[in-house]
C-alpha cells in the first residue's frame, strides 16, 4: 500500500464578484495579468484534484502519474511568469506561498513515489523555501 503525502489537499477559493463596479477600466495587459494569475490557481487546483484522486484508485505507474506532474511543473511554472507572480504576490500572497509549498512538497511526494530522483531536488527547494525569511523571494 502506498501512502501519498499532502501539504495542502484542499483547493484554493477564490471569489470574483462580477457585480463588482470598477472605478477605473481595467488595461488589456491588466486583463492578461489577472488572467495568468487565475490560472496559476485553477491549474493548481486541477493538480491537487488529480493528485487526490490518483490516491483513491492507487496510480502508480509513470504512465498514470505524469499527467498530475504536468499539471503541477505548469502551475509551477506560471508561478514564475511576471504578471501571476507579482499579482500573487501583491494581492493574494497566502495563495502564493501556498501554491509554492504544496506544489514542492506534492511533486517531491509523486517523485519519490516513482523512484526518481527528482524528489531530493524538489525536498531540498522546499528546506529552502521553510528556512527563507518570509520577505525573502531570491529563493522562488
Amino acid at each position: 500500500e502506498q501512502f501519498y503525502h499532502y501539504i495542502f489537499r484542499n483547493v484554493l477559493f477564490v471569489y470574483i464578484d462580477p457585480n463588482q463596479t470598477i472605478e477605473t477600466p481595467l488595461s488589456d495587459s491588466m486583463i492578461i495579468d489577472l488572467i495568468s494569475c487565475l490560472t496559476t490557481i485553477v491549474l493548481f487546483n486541477l493538480s491537487i484534484t488529480s493528485h487526490y484522486n490518483a490516491d483513491l484508485w492507487c496510480w502508480s505507474s509513470t504512465t498514470q502519474l505524469k499527467p498530475i506532474i504536468r499539471l503541477y511543473s505548469k502551475a509551477w511554472e506560471l508561478l514564475y511568469c511576471d504578471a501571476a507572480s507579482f499579482l500573487l504576490k501583491e494581492y493574494h500572497p497566502i495563495f502564493r506561498k501556498t501554491i509554492i509549498l504544496a506544489t514542492l512538497n506534492n511533486l517531491g511526494a509523486l517523485y519519490h513515489n516513482l523512484s526518481t530522483n527528482n524528489s531530493n531536488q524538489c525536498f531540498k527547494r522546499l528546506r529552502q523555501v521553510l528556512s527563507s525569511k518570509e520577505d525573502d523571494d531570491d529563493v522562488v
